[in-house]
């Protein structure tokens, strides 16, 4: 397999040996100007529309081929081939199929036969053009006669790639010609034998190839040929003949894949698309319904159209009883692409409208699923609704399709969703071992949960469990294949992280006495609200936005501002629209955040504030940010998730980011765009192995270790016990009065009344402790429930008990959010940056998570008051100036030799507020003679001083509120002796 040729020939003998295979056909064959197989079209419409045919003879007699094939070729030219493959071409009153598709049930087994009457042909060395007659394409694939497929074939042993085939589609093929105008072909495939890319469109040098590889340990590429055969030399690309161009593969392309978009974009699936779909179908036709699978595929992996897909040949999938697998399909998406997306692909493949129902209420909803629509899209707020709505479906299945898993799989939104779409009677103790039997997997519904970052408990309740007891997705399209693929960007490539410093000064003798962890978010709040530190931060921002972010994307690149509160949002966009004005620039900001926020007694609202600095009313924030002059977006929660906008480039982040939610906020930045070849992130809060961390855990595969155990419940039902609280007869009474009527209010408050009386009595410890046990139980069942049959009465009883229980026996409210005293200041702030550079993935290591750990309440704990000014203490310990252990040994020679300055000490016990001035001058001083005495350490210590004149200042802002509390605690201590 040394030539071009050689690997030309081993793909044809594939297509060819094979039942059902392909035929051959040579030049001669080949209309140019139809771009048609004059004999193969003919040939296919005498052999299945005979009757047809034979009419139309009787218009055209000795001419009917010519005028029929001139009149299919003038169709072609209008509509595309894809058009008239999917549908009739009509002329005289004779209606012709050009090809016909596989039925979806068994019914009419003629359709079956004139399907298997479709014939396929190759043409190698395709001489297509009809001004240079030495110009050819490596291979023409014909459907009936019908161009559907062209193909550049390069082989490494003749020095050229698949880059050459690309490079020859774009240089040498003029998109002009007839066979390679749009909508001609469906394909254009460009390969060697390690590699596939494809284009639907050929536009000259601006033609855009896609890879259509199977990926290889979770990245670009293809795996080795696993059974390589001495006659194809084991190619990697050995797919794309035996799977991908077999005819019962394209002719289901044809039929329910390939589509025309309203913008005129021809989309041809990606191999991970196309695999994942047609594995889902197959499952769910094998196994009937009843059956749970995660598909984790990366953002930019093209979701919605994989559902889409999905969507419509789910309701079309029929079993070997020629009955429906499933009555009704259901996504469950937020997305307003998701809708738009179904209503095109399934107009465009049947030709039909209103399959999709999109109901706006509840009752219209339950209306929807009663009458068995074929496909219904409800978003995640209003399904539960309606699941607690409907009561009854009796002999009905469901493919429920979940579009972001992780987002809606909540214990008991989950729970409602199986019991509502089984056939529940909530009558007696019998209905109880059927519920608990059911709850498990319900034969009557099938979920499809589609997420980019799966969490242990989306892995545990919707993966597949393997042998060796790991939980692994149905289907996986890696962040990395899809960033190596250039599907999506990688985020991580251009990340700087800052670290701020600063020293609060309490300036008050009040100090307050509250929980550490109060103290300290309330700390946290004031610093992130102070005016100078976001006006600091707010000029690095807007600075770094002019200097290397806006000439981007054709100048106009945007960014995103993520804050940790609506509080600090509001002062964020205050704050930037003013830095704006101060420099005459032009762009301007849009702000977004929930409900109201009240700060020093005004309100504020998205609304009003992005109004007010737009000049016009701003209703809806994601559509005003698609405008031109709005380069900044400014948020706080709101559209860190779910939210696509391409022309996003940069990121600046004030606000603590882990696990999923790092992820998800960053990849906001990750959609492809002409003109945008890298992002950049500022981040203000969190180091770089924080963020690392996150995404390593989505960036190749990513399983469970273990599933929950089931016994945990066991061992709490005997703990709970033994509080003495409640009785099995108690038990029973409860949940007989819950199933059977459980509106009857009353019964169930005498019912329960005992059990809270007891709870009262007991003592603290003892009432803290059972909640906390009850708690964990009730969440432990409410999960496993979904996972696992449970069979045993008594558990699901002393859930009914447990759930009901807990809203009588909450503790008291917690104290209110704990405010500061008037004097608390920001004594010294600098901010410095720390990392600037690429963060680098581990390719090769597949993330294994831990089994889920469902825990009690925490019920509040008695927590041990502290001063305010010791939190103070620690927290500029924590955040103040970064010191290495050298520095700290320099500086507590300083401090030393200043405690012996009994002129500065009286100064500060005087008057510490006017004695910073001395005691900066005192302290240089000291450090010019330690470092002139050549003290061991000093040199590197003092000149990093003089070079940097913020760390200076902020050396000793710290040291004098160090040397302050000093000097007090000194006197108060004096003060006692005496």
């Amino acid at each position: 397999m040394t030539l071009e040729k050689d690997l030309e020939a081993i793909i044809e003998r594939s297509l060819i040996d094979r039942d059902r295979g392909y035929e051959k056909r040579t030049q001669t064959d080949y209309d140019k100007a139809r771009c048609l197989i004059p004999k193969d079209v003919i040939q296919f419409i005498e052999q299945t529309q005979a009757e047809t045919w034979e009419q139309l003879k009787q218009h055209h007699g000795d001419a009917t081929e010519t005028e029929f094939l001139n009149y299919l070729a003038s169709e072609i030219n209008s509509r595309g081939t894809l058009d008239v493959l999917r549908n009739d071409i009509k002329t005289y009153g004779c209606t012709f199929k050009l090809a016909y598709f596989q039925p979806n049930s068994r019914r009419n087994p003629e359709l079956q036969t004139l399907y298997e009457q479709n014939s396929f042909t190759i043409l190698r060395q395709l001489h297509y053009s009809q001004t240079d007659l030495k110009k050819s394409l490596d291979w023409g694939i014909f459907l009936n006669g019908l161009p559907i497929f062209t193909a550049e074939l390069k082989n490494h042993f003749t020095g050229q790639t698949v880059e050459h085939a690309k490079k020859q589609y774009c240089t040498t093929r003029d998109p002009n010609e007839s066979l390679l105008k749009f909508g001609r072909c469906l394909c254009h495939f460009a390969l060697d034998p390690d590699l596939v890319f494809i284009t639907t469109q050929l536009q000259g040098n601006d033609t855009k190839f896609l890879p259509f590889n199977k990926g290889h340990k979770q990245g670009k590429g293809n795996p080795p040929d696993p059974n390589p055969d001495p006659n194809r030399r084991g190619c990697r690309t050995a797919y794309l003949a035996e799977e991908i161009w077999h005819p019962d593969s394209v002719l289901n392309l044809i039929k329910n894949f390939i589509q025309l978009t309203p913008e005129n974009r021809l989309i041809f699936p990606r191999y991970h698309q196309l695999d994942a779909v047609r594995k889902l179908l197959d499952d769910a036709l094998a196994k009937g319904a009843g059956q749970r699978y995660l598909i984790q595929h990366s953002a930019g992996s093209g979701k919605s159209n994989t559902i889409a897909w999905l969507s419509h040949q789910l309701k079309n999938l029929f079993d070997a009883n020629d009955q429906r697998v499933f009555n009704s399909i259901i996504v469950i998406s937020d997305r307003k692409i998701i809708n738009e997306q179904l209503q095109d692909t399934i107009l465009q493949f049947e030709q039909v409208s209103g399959v999709v129902a999109t109901p706006p209420t509840g009752k219209e909803l339950k209306k929807d699923l009663e009458e068995g629509k074929q496909v219904i899209v409800c978003t995640l707020k209003l399904f539960p609704q309606v699941l607690r709505l409907t009561n009854q479906m009796l002999n009905r299945r469901f493919a429920i399709l979940i579009d972001e898993a992780h987002s809606s799989q909540g214990g008991k939104t989950t729970r409602q969703m199986n019991a509502v779409l089984a056939d529940v009677e909530e009558d007696s103790e019998d209905f109880i071992l059927r519920e608990t039997a059911r709850r498990g997997r319900l034969n009557n519904l099938s979920y499809f949960a589609f997420t980019a970052t799966p969490k242990n408990t989306t892995l545990e309740y919707f993966g597949q469990k393997q042998t060796d007891g790991k939980y692994y997705p149905f289907h996986l399209y890696s962040m990395r294949q899809a960033i190596e693929e250039g599907f999506i960007l990688d985020v991580l490539q251009n990340y700087t992280t800052y670290e701020q410093y600063y020293s609060l000064l309490q300036a008050t003798t009040e100090d307050p006495r509250c929980s550490t962890g109060k103290l300290v978010r309330a700390l946290h709040n004031f610093v992130n609200l102070n005016e100078e530190m976001i006006n600091e931060k707010v000029e690095i921002i807007v600075g770094h936005f002019c200097d290397r972010v806006q000439r981007h994307i054709n100048g106009k690149a945007k960014a995103m501002l993520v804050t940790s509160s609506r509080a600090q949002a509001v002062r964020y966009k205050q704050a930037v629209d003013a830095y704006i004005q101060e420099k005459e620039y032009t762009f301007k900001t849009l702000v977004a955040f929930s409900q109201t926020v009240t700060l020093n007694g005004v309100n504020y609202t998205e609304y009003n504030m992005n109004t007010a600095s737009a000049g016009e009313p701003i209703h809806e924030t994601a559509e005003a940010f698609k405008k031109d002059e709005f380069r900044i977006l400014i948020v706080a929660d709101k559209f860190q998730t779910g939210f696509d906008q391409p022309l996003l480039h940069t990121m600046y982040v004030d606000k603590p980011l882990r696990d999923i939610k790092a992820v998800q906020t960053l990849s906001r930045l990750n959609r492809c765009h002409s003109g945008k070849n890298e992002t950049m992130v500022l981040d203000f809060v969190n180091d770089w192995k924080t963020i690392k961390n996150a995404f390593q855990d989505y960036y190749t595969a990513t399983t469970l270790s273990e599933g929950t155990q089931p016994n945990r419940l066991y061992t709490l039902q005997r703990q709970l016990q033994q509080f003495g609280f409640y009785d099995a007869s108690e038990l029973g009474n409860v949940t007989n009065i819950y199933y059977r009527n459980p509106q009857a209010v009353d019964q169930l408050e005498a019912a329960i009344s005992p059990v809270v009386e007891r709870f009262n009595d007991a003592e603290e410890d003892n009432k803290n402790r059972f909640r906390d046990l009850l708690t964990e139980y009730v969440r432990l069942y409410l999960y496993l429930s979904q996972i696992v049959k449970f069979t045993d009465v008594d558990l699901e009883k002393l859930y009914s008990l447990g759930h009901l229980l807990l809203t009588k026996i909450q503790p008291s409210q917690q104290e209110s959010p704990f405010t500061l005293p008037q004097g608390i200041e920001l004594e010294a702030y600098r901010i410095q940056q720390t990392f600037s550079g690429s963060i680098n993935l581990n390719n090769t290591a597949e993330t294994e998570l831990q089994s889920p750990v469902i825990k009690g309440s925490g019920t509040p704990r008695a927590r041990t008051a502290v001063p305010l000014s010791q939190v103070i203490q620690e927290f500029n310990n924590r955040y103040g100036v970064n010191l290495t252990d050298a520095d700290k040994v320099c500086v507590e020679i300083v401090t030393e030799r200043l405690s012996q300055n009994e002129k500065l000490k009286q100064q500060v016990q005087v008057n510490a507020d006017k004695a910073q001035t001395t005691f900066n001058e005192t302290a240089q001083k000291q450090m010019i003679s330690l470092f002139r005495e050549n003290t061991l350490g000093f040199q590197d210590f003092y000149s990093k001083t003089k070079k940097n004149k913020d760390f200076e200042t902020a050396l000793l802002s710290w040291m004098f509120f160090q040397y302050c509390n000093k000097v007090i605690n000194q006197e108060q201590g004096e003060a006692e002796e005496v």
